[in-house]
């Protein structure tokens, strides 16, 4: 696995697909290797109030009912700003986990994940 240093403009990308069941927890956390801690996001779940919910990337929040894929882009300076963190040194995203609490019939999904600085590009070379 790559390390990617945390800045003012990391970003976390990812779709997430809630399949059945809201449950209680849905959520994106990430650790630095300064921290004991890990810094989450919240996606989905009825232990979190609606508009506590990370913004997806279309509009609106995640909801019951709501099956189908979300995009996200989520930025860790944007909402842990004055948590301890040091975005202009060092620090190092260590690990990134996906929590889901619930009962079993609680089902999610996230895929395609990316974790970048900057803005993501794509080259397409054409011969003439």
């Amino acid at each position: 696995s790559a390390e990617v240093d945390l800045r003012k403009e990391t970003t976390i990308s990812f779709l997430f697909a809630l399949d059945s069941g809201v449950g209680s927890k849905h959520q994106l956390c990430f650790k630095v290797f300064s921290q004991d801690n890990p810094f989450c996001f919240d996606l989905a779940g009825s232990d979190f109030n609606s508009g506590d919910l990370e913004t997806t990337t279309d509009g609106g929040t995640y909801i019951a009912g709501d099956n189908p894929s979300k995009s996200y882009e989520l930025k860790p300076y944007d909402k842990f700003s004055d948590a301890g963190l040091d975005f202009d040194s060092e620090e190092t995203i260590q690990t990134i986990t996906f929590r889901q609490e619930g009962n079993s019939d609680t089902m999610s999904r996230i895929y395609d994940l990316q974790v970048y600085n900057g803005i993501p590009y794509q080259i397409t070379h054409r011969k003439k």
